[in-house]
């Protein structure tokens, strides 16, 4: 059993904390319904943002090869809260995470490896690249590449494929 705590002798009770707020995450596909959403949580979220881009609705939604924009929902014991975390996967040419935020409604919860091993072994015959763009605040998801098995390599953090031991 892996833990995505920073302390490990911490895992058991926040494990059993997680099991008492009866934590569900929901990793799926975005639909056209989501778009809203999905440009929103873009646009807005900055402290889980990897690359501080911005988008608008016309450019997520244009046709492009293999594109996949993952959506995580999560709900708890205190209700439903949505679409919580946005991955986009391009690829022009090998595939790229063009865009990947999360609300800070879930920080600490491990949603962000959670949504980055399921992208990897959507594509885990290929090499993936990944772009982070250091912020003054989005020191939240300075880490998530590393932490996922991906190796720096000149500008741009690449996986080669394959699911790595997560840390």
């Amino acid at each position: 059993r892996q833990s995505y705590l920073d302390d490990p002798n911490e895992g058991d009770d926040a494990d059993e904390a997680y099991r008492k707020l009866n934590l569900r995450l929901n990793l799926r596909q975005a639909t056209d319904a989501d778009m809203d959403r999905v440009v929103d949580l873009i646009n807005r979220t900055n402290q889980f943002n990897t690359t501080a881009l911005r988008t608008t609705i016309h450019e997520i939604t244009q046709p492009e090869p293999r594109r996949k924009i993952m959506v995580a929902t999560a709900r708890d014991k205190f209700g439903d809260m949505g679409i919580i975390g946005v991955l986009v996967v391009t690829d022009p040419v090998s595939p790229s995470i063009s865009h990947f935020v999360l609300s800070c409604r879930v920080f600490g919860f491990g949603v962000e490896h959670a949504m980055l091993q399921s992208v990897l072994r959507c594509f885990s015959d290929q090499t993936m690249n990944a772009q982070l763009v250091k912020t003054p605040v989005n020191g939240p998801c300075q880490d998530v590449f590393s932490a996922n098995g991906f190796m720096f390599e000149g500008e741009v953090w690449v996986s080669k494929g394959g699911r790595p031991d997560i840390v």
